[in-house]
């Protein structure tokens, strides 16, 4: 009979509000199995005789079990997704390589036209020198900043390599001779590819 009292008035202790308040604050950690063996004796013992601590256990697994299921899909869906994206990515450098090459073609005769005019061989040329070569400068710096920020390093790159085919281009107009009449027109096709390929590089920030 005093066993049975004892028993009795142990389980009403551990139904106390604040006892389901403790084991509902331990749950998460005992699902996760972050318990001290005490704890988890007394969440087991409290769970076996209180039905709304047990429903809210079985509440926590569900909302658990959920979230991995949530998580796994998102992960599978990012692994199928990723040659997807890389190839996506390669068009759409190789779309603004093509697209800043053309700029540089356009920039560089450009230049020319615009050297022409200021020597005085074609008067008309100059503005119309000034004209496409300002636009293409413009289009030229708005693709390189789709293609990645405009860091100072990059940004070094892309003048030098648009002040060498201006520079080219103002030699080219003044009819150069000897062994200029070969560098400067691969100097000026250089500034071309190195421009388009500088500016369609998307830079990464570097890892940890």
């Amino acid at each position: 009979m005093v066993e049975s009292y004892e028993t009795t008035t142990t389980r009403i202790a551990s139904l106390s509000p604040a006892v389901c308040t403790l084991v509902q604050d331990l749950l998460p950690l005992y699902l996760e199995g972050e318990v001290s063996p005490s704890s988890r004796d007394l969440i087991v013992d409290h769970l076996g005789h209180c039905e709304r601590c047990a429903g809210y256990l079985a509440g926590a697994q569900s909302v658990r079990g959920q979230l991995r299921r949530d998580l796994a899909q998102r992960a599978e869906a990012a692994v199928a997704a990723a040659p997807e994206r890389r190839a996506l990515s390669r068009g759409r450098r190789l779309l603004i390589g093509l697209m800043s090459l053309v700029l540089c073609t356009v920039g560089g005769f450009a230049s020319i036209g615009l050297g022409a005019g200021i020597s005085g061989d074609a008067p008309g040329a100059a503005a119309i020198g000034l004209v496409f070569g300002i636009g293409a400068l413009v289009m030229l710096f708005l693709l390189a900043s789709v293609a990645g920020p405009l860091r100072s390093a990059r940004l070094g790159q892309i003048c030098a390599g648009l002040g060498i085919g201006v520079l080219s281009g103002f030699i080219l107009s003044n009819g150069p001779s000897g062994p200029a009449a070969f560098a400067v027109p691969m100097a000026f096709l250089a500034m071309l590819v190195v421009s388009g390929a500088v500016i369609a590089s998307e830079r990464r920030p570097a890892r940890a």
